[in-house]
């Protein structure tokens, strides 16, 4: 029989996830003030501060599993469940890398962007990454983990609980500067990416990988826009005289808003399904019972 939790239903699951990123929001807001005060004087250390106030949507939804009883057993699978391991988190930031960084090289050699060095504060890249690690998985832990298993437990339809998070993962980022129709897409179809991974490889940590690197990638590698936003602390920086719109890029929304991204990602969504339905059928013959005869 299926269970009839009032926080497992779809449409309250969904407006569960738009408060929880909002109170994350809240929680956060004294790491933003903080970040603040060094907007001016040293914006690189701005920019770490900035992704460090995802740390309140952390605080907010492992305090909503710890309120919630029935979540309770869902806090510590974040940090051991399934193949919530190193190994799997690692194929998901050289799976990001791969994806984002095959979209900018794109770019490139399409004379779209072209960049110039940094060397200033290039001892907070480490820091930075952390820090991004933290805002990457705060909106995987929400809507691949909290919103996600809500949804299977409940209903236990993978269309469902794949594409709901992902619907309000795209929402989430409505507000973000320069949206456009294509990187709206994008963020839906990113979504899909990532609840596709947690549901085929059992692995928060793979999505919370492949996110990681997607961002830092583009943002603090190469100081392109993430989710529409230019923060002054990256290795690379784009000369903004280069870049220009085409199929690989958007000057305002950066490679998320392009047709190569949908591409690379709808590539990636293949492989994953592809693996992923492979691994099912093998899990099922090795569980299968043996035959006995007569």
């Amino acid at each position: 029989m299926k269970n009839k939790r009032f926080f497992d239903q779809f449409i309250v699951v969904m407006i569960l996830g738009v408060v929880l990123a909002f109170i994350g929001q809240f929680i956060g807001l004294p790491i933003d003030l903080l970040g603040y005060h060094y907007e001016d004087s040293f914006p690189e250390l701005y920019t770490v501060f900035l992704y460090l106030t995802t740390l309140g949507s952390w605080v907010a939804s492992l305090l909503f599993m710890l309120i919630y009883k029935p979540d309770r057993p869902l806090i510590p699978a974040v940090f051991k469940g399934g193949n919530n391991t190193l190994k799997y988190f690692l194929i998901g930031a050289l799976l990001g890398f791969v994806m984002n960084g095959s979209c900018i090289l794109v770019s490139v050699l399409h004379k779209d962007l072209a960049f110039y060095p940094d060397s200033s504060a290039l001892w907070l890249v480490l820091l930075a990454f952390i820090a991004v690690l933290i805002q990457s998985g705060s909106e995987e832990l929400l809507c691949r983990h909290v919103m996600q298993l809500h949804l299977r437990r409940r209903y236990n339809k993978p269309w469902l609980e794949i594409l709901l998070p992902s619907l309000t993962f795209a929402i989430l980022h409505l507000l973000n500067p320069g949206i456009t129709v294509l990187s709206v897409l994008n963020l839906v179809l990113c979504g899909i990416l990532m609840s596709s991974i947690v549901y085929y490889f059992d692995s928060l940590w793979m999505a919370i990988g492949v996110h990681t690197l997607w961002n830092f990638t583009q943002a603090i590698l190469f100081g392109l826009p993430n989710s529409g936003q230019v923060l002054p602390l990256s290795v690379f920086h784009l000369d903004a005289a280069s870049a220009r719109n085409s199929f690989s890029y958007h000057v305002n929304f950066g490679v998320e808003g392009s047709l190569m991204a949908f591409l690379v990602q709808a590539i990636a969504l293949g492989c994953v399904i592809w693996l992923g339905e492979k691994r099912k059928k093998a899990r099922a013959i090795e569980h299968a019972p043996e035959s006995t005869e007569q």
